[in-house]
């Protein structure tokens, strides 16, 4: 009965131990900046798509997309389109962005 418990404290003390040695190997490794921060192709400026678009002079807006800046009024109507991480109209003519 005795092992029982000595070896249930034992599993304890090494699980324990390892979980909190995974966490300081994380903060350790993000400290040090492993691994390096990854484009991902969210916005405009580092999308694939933009080396493809035909169009040369392409602006992006104050949220790193591609299109006009967005201004609007405080009696404006605002319509957000949603599209998954997918959707992208590199090949739209800067002029037709729904950003107006």
């Amino acid at each position: 009965m005795q092992s029982l418990k000595r070896m249930k404290q034992n599993s304890v003390i090494v699980m324990g131990s390892t979980i909190i040695a995974i966490f300081i190997m994380e903060a350790l490794l993000r400290g040090i900046g492993v691994p390096s921060k990854l484009n991902s192709g969210w916005g405009w400026e580092n999308s694939a798509g933009r080396k493809l678009s035909k169009y040369d002079a392409l602006t992006t807006n104050q949220f790193g997309y591609r299109g006009q800046n967005i201004n609007y009024d405080a009696d404006d109507y605002v319509v957000l389109l949603v599209g998954d991480s997918q959707v992208e109209a590199y090949a739209g003519r800067p002029e037709h962005m729904p950003v107006k």
